[in-house]
């Protein structure tokens, strides 16, 4: 009995070490696609600011934010908050123009969502048309200008520079 007991045991530990060791080595560790996030802080951008960022698949390039559910500012202060409670605060955030136009309905609860400690937050945010252009310079490969809000940021860069859009996959 005991060796039977013993022999399925062991049968048990080499199956679990197997299956163990395959699925840690079966990632590459590099990411399939590299995207460029333009978020107008409504709550649905950050649901999927906190998906991508938690996907090993994607390389999230830079966050930029847009006129829309909150200021570009408020915006940008929530990125670099959300960031920092991912660890990932080596994410470059840039901060998009204001349009001059109705806040929407929705603002104020907008407002009350937590992305995370915004008052603890120092990070260095750039222009978002600028930071976009830096990215798409030092990226080798095709990126995907995965767009939430508005697109005011990417028709500023496209006003700077015609070449550029050819660089973006989707």
């Amino acid at each position: 009995m005991s060796k039977y007991f013993y022999t399925i045991l062991l049968s048990i530990s080499l199956l679990f070490s197997f299956l163990t060791i395959f699925n840690v080595h079966a990632h590459s560790g590099k990411a399939r696609f590299h995207v460029i996030v333009d978020v107008d802080g409504a709550a649905d951008d950050l649901r999927t600011l906190s998906m991508l960022l938690g996907n090993r698949e994607i390389e999230v390039l830079s966050i930029n934010s847009s006129n829309g559910a909150l200021t570009p500012a408020e915006t940008a202060n929530r990125i670099s908050a959300l960031l920092k409670e991912f660890f990932n605060e080596g994410v470059p955030v840039g901060v998009g123009r204001e349009v001059k136009s109705v806040e929407p309905e929705w603002r104020d609860m907008s407002r009350k969502i937590n992305w995370g400690d915004s008052i603890s937050t120092q990070n260095i945010l750039q222009v978002a048309p600028a930071l976009i252009k830096e990215t798409l310079d030092n990226e080798e490969e095709k990126v995907t200008y995965l767009a939430l809000g508005s697109l005011t940021n990417l028709s500023d860069l496209f006003s700077l520079l015609h070449k550029k859009k050819n660089k973006i996959d989707r």
